[in-house]
């Protein structure tokens, strides 16, 4: 089923977690409007403005640890929980 949903995350962090992104398949992660390239990758790699990494094991969202969350940012991700 396909699902969208909605976070807003602590100003000042770069990353989301929640147990209901685990082993589901990422769609479309956007964030201020702007969508990102998923990388699914569990590795520590270096992430470049608009790529944000998805871990299917620990239902995670990793973003540029250099571009922090301001406060009120909304990120906008749409998922198909049939991985």
């Amino acid at each position: 089923m396909i699902t969208k949903k909605s976070y807003t995350p602590t100003a000042g962090t770069h990353i989301i977690t929640d147990s209901s992104l685990v082993n589901i398949k990422m769609l479309m992660v956007a964030r201020e409007g702007n969508t990102y390239d998923i990388i699914r990758s569990n590795n520590d790699i270096q992430l470049d403005y608009r790529e944000v990494r998805y871990s299917a094991a620990n239902g995670e969202l990793v973003f540029d640890v250099n571009i922090p969350f301001n406060p009120n940012e909304i990120i906008n991700i749409v998922y198909d929980t049939i991985p």
